[in-house]
């Protein structure tokens, strides 16, 4: 190992050069997505939102039966209670008992669009983190899905509202509408507004004409079309890192030679 230790230094050099610059380039990519500018920032703030705007209620739905009353919240922590504290058998218990039955549809119909709306979401989140790999594609695809998201909180007004007009025909339920639908509105169209906006500009991610030729040089590796070893070292450096490279240089051998 000794012997071939100057090469394999050599070539571990060679590498890392070709690596620093696939590092940079995606690092760069994931600036231009996330945090180079007030668009992707405002983005991210929204996102942020929409994610908390979950936890607000869409509505309430009151049940007062004998021996039992219960409230049942279309929100994300209400969807939890259903099943852990045992309510949703309960819920399916109305139409079967004769209870309210308008209501129970209306109020599954709203939870289903909820669902829906809740799964856009999550759509939207997984394409915003992935949003680095091509942001203008990304900001369409983010856009549609948030028009997507603001019908179905629509709908799910529309649904929790007719619930809320037909409880109050009855003394046994009754429902409320809840501030979540129109706080989700905003979130999702703030966000869709944004995405748009960011369509249009369609900004350009920022790579360095250096590392992009390493990153062709690291292809063309890659493919077996150049070989690793006929590269020079470094391979390639623009005239400032070559004059800093030389600085460095020359500073180490003033430092040995002191030492000496």
């Amino acid at each position: 190992m000794y012997y071939t230790q100057e090469e394999d230094l050599a070539r571990d050099a060679k590498k890392t050069e070709l690596e620093f610059a696939r590092a940079r380039a995606f690092v760069a990519r994931l600036k231009a997505a996330f945090i180079n500018g007030k668009l992707p920032i405002a983005r991210m703030v929204s996102m942020v939102f929409i994610i908390s705007c979950l936890l607000i209620p869409f509505g309430t739905v009151s049940m007062h039966l004998p021996f039992f009353s219960k409230d049942i919240t279309l929100s994300a922590l209400g969807f939890y209670g259903l099943f852990s504290n045992g309510l949703l058998a309960h819920v399916f218990e109305l139409p079967v008992i004769g209870v309210a039955s308008d209501v129970f549809i209306f109020e599954i119909a709203a939870a289903a669009a909820y669902i829906l709306m809740v799964l856009t979401g999550v759509a939207i989140f997984a394409v915003w983190l992935l949003s680095f790999i091509n942001l203008r594609k990304s900001s369409k695809a983010l856009a549609g899905l948030s028009l997507a998201a603001i019908i179905f909180d629509i709908i799910t007004a529309v649904l929790m509202l007719s619930a809320v007009i037909c409880a109050k025909q009855y003394t046994v339920i009754s429902a409320s509408f809840g501030a979540g639908s129109i706080v989700a509105l905003i979130a999702f169209g703030v966000f869709m507004f944004i995405n748009i906006k960011m369509y249009k500009e369609n900004a350009q991610v920022t790579v360095k004409e250096v590392d992009l030729k390493r990153i062709e040089i690291a292809k063309k590796v890659k493919s077996g079309e150049i070989k690793l070893e006929d590269l020079p070292m470094p391979i390639f450096e623009t005239e400032e890192e070559k004059q800093a490279r030389i600085n460095a240089f020359g500073k180490e051998k003033k430092g040995e030679k002191k030492n000496d």
